[in-house]
């Protein structure tokens, strides 16, 4: 907390909008003497905003990216430009064809797809396309991805915890789909504009879902749905229970085409 802090002092920002809610956030910027602080005066937070911006009511029936350009608008038109993200080329494109798999959401268990699922679904690219299934996400993560590679028979490459934020981006660009949980690393993708399937639980893509042109949302919406809860409090699951293998293999055909006899041999195409 203190690094933050005179990480956040030592640059001598002249203002930040702070996205996250909660006290402790706001109370960090304030710390570190930021003149101006541009945030949802949540969580009783308001006197140590100097632009507190009040929390729109149904806050989730929108897209979260529009609550974020609220504050951004609050410095002016300059402030809510679209983005790019810089990202490192290697080289030369890779050999084999490559689907990138983030298996973990930090946020809890009603918001990952089981390894098991994860699994099948490898093991079926990898078969029809000759793609290289490659596992991403943090440390966290470590755990799951190694029971999917185990139900694989180590077929994946598990760069779980081995990749900074630019290393992902490098990789998730070179490759032909990103297969993910509704986390940090989907909305990555969708940045870059990579073919990108998001599988979502408790959460909603209403408030949440990728919106470029590539994505695409897999959602079973229950009666209880998005409850957006950490564990599910009826204990099945079955919003994400519902979301098989064959579903996600059917949704990923139209993406990447039909697999050939050949495809065990495939070489990535080049992009234009």
């Amino acid at each position: 907390m203190h690094q933050f802090v005179r990480l956040l002092r030592d640059r001598a920002f002249d203002a930040s909008i702070i996205l996250a809610g909660g006290f402790e956030f706001a109370l960090l910027h304030a710390w570190a003497g930021i003149g101006i602080r541009v945030g949802y005066e949540s969580d009783h937070r308001r006197l140590l905003l100097t632009h507190p911006v009040s929390v729109p009511d149904a806050p989730r029936v929108r897209h979260l990216t529009e609550s974020y350009l609220d504050l951004g608008r609050v410095l002016g038109p300059a402030a809510v430009k679209h983005p790019h993200l810089l990202v490192r080329k290697r080289s030369s494109a890779p050999d084999r064809l490559r689907v990138v798999f983030h298996p973990w959401a930090t946020y809890g268990p009603a918001k990952r797809w089981s390894p098991q699922r994860f699994a099948e679904l490898g093991a079926r690219i990898a078969d029809n396309y000759g793609a290289e299934i490659v596992l991403v996400g943090t440390a966290d993560g470590r755990t799951t991805a190694a029971e999917i590679n185990r139900l694989m028979h180590d077929r994946a490459v598990d760069l779980t915890g081995q990749t900074a934020i630019e290393d992902l981006c490098a990789l998730m660009r070179e490759a032909a789909l990103v297969v993910s949980c509704d986390s940090g690393p989907a909305h990555l993708a969708d940045a870059l504009d990579v073919p990108l399937v998001v599988l979502f639980g408790s959460s909603s893509p209403t408030w949440t879902g990728p919106r470029g042109r590539q994505s695409q949302t897999i959602y079973h919406a229950l009666d209880c749905s998005p409850c957006f809860a950490r564990t599910c409090r009826h204990g099945t699951y079955a919003c994400f229970e519902d979301i098989s293998s064959d579903e996600v293999f059917e949704r990923i055909k139209r993406i990447m085409g039909p697999a050939s006899s050949s495809s065990a041999a495939a070489v990535r195409p080049r992009l234009a």
